[in-house]
């Protein structure tokens, strides 16, 4: 008798059909099954100084591990994303783009990290950048032009 040892990655299950194994990826259907599945090797997270920090190598909490990014970028990209938030908060103040009747404008980024200033005449889609004019978005735009870059991912 033969003996074959079989890696599995810790996102795939070994699969036997009939007389052929096959390594299948597992996709995780909730967040605590993701948890189980899926130790922490190298992840990211923002510390209270707002400081990038590594964690590695242990095990993951389905409470304690929320806050973990796949990469240094996307921490980046996170943290600049919160700043913008709250930056446009202090430009349009209590207006409301849900109760809006004029076109809303919001800040895009478009896949190859262009930045564009785009219109909708309805509020039907969540974009995360809105603003009540054209010229307040192309100023925030201009202003903010280097946490937009970093935070281009998430700008849909």
């Amino acid at each position: 008798m033969k003996t074959v040892t079989i890696e599995i990655p810790d996102d795939s299950e070994l699969i036997k059909e009939e007389n052929i194994y096959k390594i299948c990826r597992v996709i995780p259907k909730t967040w605590e099954e993701f948890c189980n599945r899926t130790p922490i090797r190298q992840e990211y997270f923002i510390g209270c100084d707002s400081k990038i920090n590594l964690r590695e190598n242990k095990g993951r909490t389905p409470y304690g591990d929320r806050n973990l990014h796949a990469s240094e970028v996307e921490a980046e990209a996170t943290l600049a994303l919160i700043q913008l938030i709250r930056l446009r908060k202090a430009w349009i103040g209590e207006w409301d783009p849900e109760k809006t009747c004029a076109n809303i404008y919001y800040i895009q980024s478009t896949i190859d990290g262009e930045l564009t200033v785009s219109f909708i005449s309805r509020y039907v889609y969540c974009h995360t950048l809105t603003f009540p004019s054209k010229s307040m978005a192309t100023q925030f735009m201009e202003c903010f032009r280097d946490l937009l870059n970093i935070a281009n991912r998430f700008l849909a």
